[in-house]
């Protein structure tokens, strides 16, 4: 049997603002072409990952064609930059096909952001932010792998706009790292490849190791 229509990005946006503002919690930036949906928001919850650093939990979502997308949001208060954690145990996968009843549709959406806010991990996630800070590695080397979907081109550009914040930064930890990559994506005006330079700044949140793109969910691969 098939449906003659799956939800818009517009309703998808409504539901997810509707379930944010049910848990307490306001959406923060959106980008919607009636094609494409980002979102992000953030929740009535924080924590202190160094002197006058603190971080938000949040969740993000994203609808591209019939995927969509619910992961848990890490934003940064004092720099105004967020990560999104793509690898989560607790990312949401919703099919948004017309061979589903929207009906059906927006009630797994619903369970799903719901899902994502309640079983996210954030305390571990600001643990770890605190721990990147005595993490040293090579920068380059550790941002290579999750580039390697990129045009060479793109990849060059962005490795050396991030090493520059990196090194202007004067934090040379992975949590300088993460800041520097979160930056960019801050300053990013594609909404694509924000979304994946956010996802990369959750992966170095969670892996004390570089993953290569397109590992875990599949959300690195749209890094392009």
């Amino acid at each position: 049997m098939s449906w003659s229509a799956s939800l818009t990005t517009s309703q998808i946006q409504a539901i997810f603002e509707e379930e944010v503002k049910s848990a307490g919690g306001k959406v923060t930036d959106s980008f919607n072409d009636d094609t494409l949906l980002f979102s992000r928001a953030v929740l009535p919850k924080n924590k202190k990952v160094a002197r006058k650093d603190r971080v938000d939990k949040g969740v993000a979502i994203k609808s591209a064609w019939e995927d969509i997308w619910v992961h848990p949001y890490v934003f940064r208060r004092i720099c105004i930059n967020g990560a999104i954690v793509a690898q989560a145990v607790a990312t949401k996968h919703v099919m948004n096909t017309e061979h589903v009843s929207p009906v059906e549709m927006e009630i797994d959406l619903r369970e799903s952001v719901r899902m994502c806010i309640q079983e996210q991990d954030f305390e571990g996630y600001a643990e770890k932010m605190k721990r990147a800070r005595s993490l040293f590695f090579d920068p380059r080397q550790t941002l290579m792998p999750y580039l390697s979907q990129l045009p060479a081109d793109q990849a060059s550009e962005i490795l050396e706009e991030t090493h520059r914040r990196f090194a202007k930064g004067a934090d040379e930890s992975r949590y300088g790292l993460i800041n520097a990559v979160t930056s960019l994506a801050r300053d990013t005006r594609n909404p694509e490849l924000r979304w994946s330079l956010e996802t990369i700044g959750g992966a170095l949140i969670v892996t004390s190791t570089p993953t290569p793109s397109g590992a875990g969910s599949g959300e690195l691969e749209v890094v392009r």
